[in-house]
């Protein structure tokens, strides 16, 4: 399983004053560093200011899932979805977060979407089928992990 860590477009609703997008940058900077201390740091200083900041949920919905802290992922990242809910990343990066509490039903829905509005997201294809595998469900799972080798043959070494 992987996640992506790029910022994302934000609607009007989400669009930060010159001062806190450099925050954000900055912060962005050190998530990709790995240095998740500092980034979460900054995630959280914004939302302190800009609570409903789609990359900042969403980004610290990611660094909880790298903690494994996947109900507080979930809740972050769900909370992102519900302001800008035509993000492919956010809705795959949900999906992770519900696959590691074994909500497996949740988390189908989560990479259905990520498809939707992306189609070519072999990633979310691939834990689809991973999902739909633990769902029991292998002729679906099957179909999924052949569309994500399709999208992108190194899956299949």
């Amino acid at each position: 399983m992987r996640n992506k860590l790029n910022k994302t477009k934000s609607d009007k609703s989400t669009v930060l004053p010159a001062k806190a997008q450099v925050a954000l940058n900055n912060a962005i900077a050190l998530h990709q560093q790995g240095n998740l201390d500092a980034a979460q740091t900054v995630y959280e200083s914004i939302l302190k200011s800009h609570p409903k900041n789609f990359d900042a949920l969403h980004l610290l919905g990611v660094v909880a899932t790298q903690r494994k802290q996947y109900q507080k992922a979930a809740t972050l990242i769900g909370t992102a979805v519900k302001i800008q809910s035509n993000n492919a990343r956010a809705h795959y990066n949900l999906g992770l977060a519900f696959q590691e509490l074994r909500q497996f039903e949740f988390a189908l829905q989560s990479y259905d979407e990520a498809i939707r509005l992306d189609p070519k997201y072999y990633v979310a294809h691939s834990n689809k089928a991973a999902t739909l595998k633990e769902l029991n469900q292998l002729e679906s799972a099957l179909q999924s992990y052949t569309t994500a080798i399709h999208l992108n043959p190194d899956l299949a070494d």
